[in-house]
């Protein structure tokens, strides 16, 4: 909320400041999340007593999945509102605000790490064309490592991108 206003009262320092802090804050949540559904196994999902335990196995493991999936539409609430692709929306402000500082690496690599988490964002498309021609550096459009393990966890089951 506070990177937000800071972007719409184009104080580009507090914008930065805050969404950085946000999404660490995002991150460390989702984390105590996931793990909270490693510890809490929901035994009701087990349909029955089954002495396939084969079965139980894999019905636990998909609980627990689909626990971790849901951290992130749970974190994805703003004033209880859902947010739709919540990790993809923090760079796209997070851009504006690092280009207004004439900080075009930071800029670059906010674009990269948004079209990573939502590829079909074919505004951050355009930003991305937008500044490879004005920078024309096309190593600067690099993902951070966060974004490179988080993009592993969405192929792996879990997913930033609730819209």
């Amino acid at each position: 909320m506070k990177g937000v206003q800071a972007y719409y009262a184009e104080d580009w320092e507090a914008c930065v400041h805050s969404l950085e802090v946000s999404m660490e804050e995002f991150f460390i949540e989702e984390e105590k999340c996931r793990r909270i559904c490693e510890d809490k196994l929901d035994w009701e999902t087990i349909e029955g007593i089954n002495p396939e335990i084969a079965i139980v196995l894999t019905s636990v493991y998909v609980s627990v999945l689909r626990c971790k999936n849901a951290c992130a539409v749970k974190l994805s609430k703003v004033n209880g509102h859902q947010i739709g692709a919540i990790l993809p929306s923090y760079f796209e402000y997070l851009h504006i605000c690092q280009y207004k500082l004439n900080r075009g690496r930071d800029t670059c690599q906010s674009v990269a790490n948004s079209i990573l988490l939502n590829p079909s964002n074919s505004i951050m498309r355009r930003n991305r064309l937008f500044y490879s021609k004005k920078y024309d550096k096309e190593d600067l459009f690099q993902p951070s490592e966060v974004n490179l393990s988080i993009r592993s966890v969405q192929k792996n089951g879990s997913s930033f991108d609730n819209s």
